[in-house]
């Protein structure tokens, strides 16, 4: 897909691969929660939901010996914040939380409003002091046939409701929600805009990012359709790590684009990957043998392709199409966070794609606009110099993303 970078462009890549900024990376991942909450007459009620890997970041500002179910707890009395027409609710009993199924914690809470008029505000800082970048999914019901839906940030961290309606009416109000949702989601998610930049970086003609971006939207749009509508829900953690191996996949072959070089590093990868799968079969680990083996077959394959005189590009397409596939399973779980309802499924599922779509097409759209200019002041020979820093940075992100997921 590309040609061969020069030594010190090599030599670039391979330092900053290895000095993998990891505090930085996981600075910028997003983490997301969401809840579910039901009104009725005075009494408000909301189901808390999290990753319980998430919630042990609560205990770096919990007092001293607190156990985690007890750091969860005071962060949920003293983030959340409930009112009725402009009136402050009380809490109606202490928090309760169980462990469900996929490692996430749910907690049951509930208050009791003084008045039943006026709107509902509610308000949702509970990681604001942990994480710029957390995002809530919030659900509201109400009576008679009231419902709403949010996405929440700790920019805008509080959400006001008119209960006295049925909340939005017919497909463009959801439509439109929707598309929010997507389009913000993909311009806060790190790893799929580095697994974007890191396909711009990776292509030269404009006919090939057409074709490879499309192939890259097949494969997201299948699965994210698939993950929503809960007809296939693969392991959380085995999606995030591929995701992070897409990026190593993509950067890699830009930094070796001969040939020869790529079908032994694929090869090789192939054969270490398989190593690996059976070393998870025989003793376990976070992500199963079945994944690995996967991972080593694409891997693998790819270098016997190149290795029997193929051309790295005719495939370019078909293995953006492939990583897609994984890509999408990230996007379906945010919405089946949003335990999308049966009536809205349609609506729901087309604007968040549509959303996620104009979020990429504006990214690659500035990117290549920015590449561009620089192509317009800077020699050549400067250029590919740039060109080979930020593809250092781009593999170096995805490492950190494939190893730190690998391992939980």
């Amino acid at each position: 897909m590309s040609r061969g970078w020069s030594v010190p462009a090599r030599l670039i890549f391979l330092c900053v691969l290895l000095l993998t900024p990891g505090q930085a990376a996981q600075a910028h991942e997003r983490s997301r929660s969401h809840s579910s909450w039901q009104v009725s007459g005075d009494s408000v009620t909301a189901q808390f939901v999290v990753d319980a890997r998430l919630t042990t970041l609560l205990l770096t500002i919990a007092p001293a010996g607190s156990s985690l179910e007890d750091a969860l707890h005071q962060r949920l009395v003293d983030g959340l914040r409930v009112e009725r027409g402009g009136q402050a609710c009380a809490m109606a009993a202490a928090p309760a939380s169980i462990i469900v199924v996929g490692g996430q914690t749910r907690t049951a809470l509930a208050w009791t409003c003084p008045t039943i008029a006026g709107a509902l505000t509610l308000s949702v800082a509970v990681f604001a002091p942990l994480s710029a970048n957390h995002v809530h999914f919030l659900r509201l019901e109400g009576e008679d046939g009231f419902w709403d839906e949010r996405v929440l940030s700790r920019n805008r961290a509080t959400a006001s409701f008119a209960l006295d309606d049925t909340g939005p009416a017919g497909w463009l109000p959801v439509l439109g929600r929707y598309f929010q949702l997507g389009f913000e989601h993909i311009l806060g998610g790190a790893d799929h805009l580095t697994f974007l930049a890191a396909l711009l970086l990776v292509l030269r003609r404009r006919r090939d990012a057409l074709l490879v971006t499309l192939g890259f939207t097949a494969g997201h749009s299948i699965t994210l359709a698939l993950t929503a509508l809960g007809i296939v829900a693969p392991p959380g953690l085995a999606v995030e790590a591929v995701i992070g191996f897409s990026i190593v996949f993509v950067a890699a072959e830009a930094a070796l684009g001969r040939r020869d070089d790529l079908a032994r590093l694929a090869l090789l990868g192939g054969g270490g990957l398989v190593l690996i799968a059976l070393a998870s079969a025989l003793f376990g680990g976070v992500i199963g043998w079945p994944v690995w083996l996967g991972l080593a077959m694409l891997v693998g394959g790819y270098g016997v392709w190149l290795s029997r005189s193929g051309e790295a590009g005719r495939l370019a397409p078909v293995v953006s199409g492939v990583f897609g596939l994984v890509h999408g399973v990230g996007f379906g779980g945010v919405l089946v966070a949003t335990q999308l309802p049966a009536d809205r499924i349609v609506p729901s599922l087309l604007g968040f794609n549509i959303g996620v779509e104009a979020g990429q097409v504006l990214v690659l759209a500035l990117a290549a606009l920015i590449y561009t200019g620089l192509g317009r002041f800077l020699h050549e020979d400067r250029l590919a110099f740039v060109r080979a820093a930020m593809l250092a940075v781009v593999a170096a992100l995805g490492m950190f993303w494939f190893v730190s997921r690998s391992i939980g």
